[in-house]
């Protein structure tokens, strides 16, 4: 909730209820659940659950469960997960909103299979598979795919040609609608390493149906291009700025908005590297976001130290890198540094 006094925020991450059979083949949540199905480190498919707050809004968010119901039935080697959840979404106006959810697991050693279904907003649907395994005692291998029949952004449009006055020009007007789309797929395949007990490498491709295409991003392109030749609303009388309405202005603010929300395009790759906790307790962790599309890329480098088993000392530096028109160089920042201290009890 947000205090009015200080303009402050607080957040219930989880707080539920839960109940185990005796033979704890059943298991029942009731109360604010954080879910986590999927195999992947970076993306996760089959994550399909709508939150209430996205993590573009604040990291936080990552750790936020959803207010639900949940049963778990376990027979033999067969898990079946069931969630009524409340959806709380901007594009919904019914009340009484719910989601429902289901997985079931196969555990067939070395491999855990699962499927997953998905229904919300009426008549959505969303449906998912996912794997993992181990392919040798130092080797994993996962995979995901999902699909849905709802995009889950919306799309560029053109809505006026730029127009040449004896005075100055007036630019086209782009913004954002809804897709009409009907089938919207994700796919990841990834793999993870270890050796010397404790280093480890993940890698992970990962196409996202829902991002951008080529024909779109030049979409986004020209609309930023035209936004940036503006200045009718400065000659006009009296002068329109940005929140008088000018809809130039408000297509680099969505844009930007966009951006923020992260995985904009298709196609990327992940890397992620880390030494594991050495016996003076360091710890070192490099990680590489790659948008294969555009070529931009992400790097993350952080160095960490635990103090007397309770105390972890962290710095964190993230380096973008990019054209002008790419995911990662449409970022305001090149970098960013983090410095954060958390005490374990």
């Amino acid at each position: 909730k947000t205090d009015e006094e200080d303009g402050s925020k607080r957040y219930s991450l989880e707080a539920y209820l839960q109940w185990i059979s005796e033979t704890k083949s059943i298991v029942f949540n009731l109360g604010k659940v954080k879910v986590e199905w999927g195999s992947g480190y970076a993306w996760n498919p089959v994550q399909m659950l709508i939150p209430l707050h996205s993590t573009s809004e604040d990291e936080i968010f990552e750790d936020e469960g959803i207010e639900m119901i949940q049963m778990e039935f376990s027979l033999n080697t067969v898990t079946t997960n069931l969630i009524f959840a409340k959806l709380e979404d901007e594009n919904v106006e019914k009340e009484d909103r719910f989601q429902f959810a289901a997985q079931m697991t196969f555990d067939i050693e070395p491999w855990e299979v699962s499927l997953v279904h998905l229904q919300a907003k009426e008549n959505t649907l969303s449906n998912g598979f996912s794997f993992t395994g181990l392919a040798t005692d130092a080797l994993e291998i996962h995979g995901e795919w999902g699909k849905s029949n709802f995009r889950d952004r919306q799309t560029p449009k053109k809505l006026s040609q730029g127009t040449q006055y004896p005075t100055f020009y007036l630019p086209a007007r782009y913004d954002y609608n809804e897709d009409e789309g009907k089938s919207f797929n994700r796919f990841l395949i990834g793999g993870q390493y270890t050796f010397l007990e404790t280093m480890n490498i993940i890698f992970e491709l990962y196409h996202n149906g829902h991002g951008y295409n080529d024909s779109e991003w030049k979409e986004i392109e020209n609309g930023i291009e035209e936004a940036h030749q503006d200045n009718a609303w400065e000659k006009s009388s009296p002068p329109y700025s940005s929140d008088r309405g000018n809809p130039y202005a408000g297509f680099l603010k969505n844009t930007m908005d966009k951006v923020g929300e992260g995985q904009i395009r298709q196609n990327y790759a992940f890397l992620r590297y880390t030494t594991g906790e050495s016996d003076n307790d360091w710890e070192w962790e490099q990680v590489l976001l790659y948008n294969i599309d555009d070529e931009s890329q992400m790097h993350q480098s952080t160095l960490k130290k635990t103090c007397w088993d309770t105390l972890v000392l962290q710095l964190s530096v993230n380096h973008f890198r990019g054209n002008e028109f790419s995911e990662y160089g449409l970022n305001p920042y090149t970098e960013i540094y983090q410095i954060q201290a958390s005490m374990n009890f």
